[in-house]
Parts: C-alpha cells; sequence; structure tokens
C-alpha cells in the first residue's frame, strides 16, 4: 500500500513538474503577448503597427537597462534559467515607440512593463559661421581685404 501511495505522489509531481515546465516554454518562447498588448493600446488610444525584438542601436534610447550578453546562475547551468526577461520594441501609427519587458519566471505569472522610449539626446556640434564673402565681418560688417584670419574689430574668426 506505501509503494502504490508513493509511486502515485511522485506520478503526480512528475506531472506537475511537466505541466509548470511546458507552461513556462510556452510562455517564453510562443505566446506572442498580442491581446495584453492589443488592451493596453486601446487604454492609451494608440495604434499597433508592428513588434520587434531591439537591436544593438536601440538600447541607447532604452527606458530599460540593457541586459548582460552572459549571466550564469544555478538554474542556468542547470539548463533552466529560473528568470528570463524577453524585451520587445512596439511601434505605433502616432510616432511613439513603445518597449515591453517580458518577465518569465517559473511558477508565477509573466510580467509585462510597457514604457514609452525615450528621446535620443542629438550630439551638440560647434557654431560655426558660413563666410560668403570676405569684403566685410559678417558680424560687425567691418571692411575686410580677404587674407585675414580674424576681423580685426570684433576678433571673429574667419575660418
Amino acid at each position: 500500500m506505501k509503494e502504490v501511495l508513493i509511486a502515485v505522489i511522485l506520478f503526480a509531481l512528475f506531472v506537475a513538474v511537466f505541466f509548470f515546465s511546458f507552461k513556462l516554454f510556452h510562455n517564453r518562447y510562443i505566446k506572442g503577448y498580442r491581446q495584453e498588448i492589443d488592451e493596453m493600446f486601446k487604454r492609451y488610444e494608440l495604434t499597433f503597427v508592428k513588434k520587434s525584438r531591439p537591436r544593438r542601436a536601440d538600447w541607447s534610447t532604452s527606458p530599460f537597462k540593457k541586459p548582460p550578453v552572459l549571466s550564469l546562475s544555478l538554474g542556468q547551468v542547470m539548463n533552466m534559467p529560473i528568470s528570463q526577461s524577453k524585451y520587445y520594441i512596439i511601434q505605433t501609427k502616432e510616432g511613439v515607440n513603445i518597449w515591453l519587458e517580458v518577465e518569465t519566471t517559473f511558477l508565477s505569472k509573466p510580467k509585462l512593463r510597457f514604457k514609452k522610449e525615450l528621446l535620443r539626446k542629438q550630439p551638440k556640434r560647434p557654431a560655426t559661421v558660413e563666410v560668403e564673402s570676405r569684403n566685410e565681418c559678417p558680424a560687425c560688417h567691418h571692411p575686410l581685404t580677404g587674407n585675414e584670419a580674424t576681423c580685426p574689430d570684433c576678433e571673429l574668426s574667419l575660418k
């Protein structure tokens, strides 16, 4: 009798682990989360265009911290990562890019985090003045001979 009870408990444990492993595999690799994306877009009155994975250049405007290329943990050594995050960029017709982070953890529901893309910072360029005519200074209109590197009156660089 004890052997049958132990066998039933072990079988139930095996089925539970198999079920949760399959569910985790489905959430990580098969499910596209389109229903959740559509609900969020409907709430904020946005229009879906396409969903893509971020490229290396896209991480400069990411609201999320870029994950390391390689990270090891006990679960990954045993070929079963305990927690995994995937990132997507969702483009809208309104011109706003929404980032989606999907974090899947064993024995829990996937966590979805939506954030707007950060604004790209334009590099500062030094102000330059294009001089078309060397007959006079463009700033103070002082007469020039055409060979000067700086204006003798206001000391503006003419190069």
